[in-house]
């Protein structure tokens, strides 16, 4: 993904969050998962135009990778929909921690990898999809890293093998 870039998380999009983590844990050993139902963009922005973005995520640890697993309930305009819907099998998208964030985006745009939503999660770190489907076959996110999102995912870290 990048000259320093770790991929730091793998995303599969599912159909139902509560039913996937359950299936994950049974098949792969990954869990406990965290779930976050409709977990909040703040500002979402796609194609320089305000959107909207509606998901909930489950999260664990996989020995050194967190895993999501996601579901879009709903995203406009339709194009961006297009881009992030769940309702397809495998991989959804790859994070990585971008320490300069802006000028990761414009290499990965240098790359045509054109951005598909913009906008700051829940920690209130800046975030960003990438459309890398054509060379890669899956979505880019890259993050803003900040002390919550370090937390957050030291906290889901620590969870590795607990259960609830």
């Amino acid at each position: 993904m990048g000259l320093g870039l770790k991929i730091v998380q793998i995303a599969y999009g599912v159909d139902d969050i509560e039913v996937g983590a359950a299936e994950f844990q049974e098949r792969f050993g990954i869990g406990p998962f965290k779930f976050a139902h409709h977990n909040p963009v703040t500002s979402p922005v796609h194609a320089g135009d305000p959107a909207t973005f509606d998901h909930s995520s489950a999260f664990a640890q996989w020995g050194e990778l967190m895993i999501e697993l996601i579901h879009v309930h709903s995203a406009s305009p339709e194009s961006l929909a297009n881009k992030v819907r769940t309702d397809r099998p495998g991989i959804h998208h790859v994070s990585s921690f971008a320490p300069d964030f802006d000028a990761e985006i414009e290499r990965q745009v240098s790359y045509g990898h054109d951005k598909i939503l913009e906008g700051r999660g829940r920690s209130g770190s800046r975030f960003v999809f990438l459309d890398a489907t054509k060379s890669l076959g899956h979505i880019i996110e890259l993050y803003e890293p900040t002390e919550k999102l370090y937390s957050f995912y030291a906290l889901i870290k620590e969870r590795d093998g607990k259960t609830d």
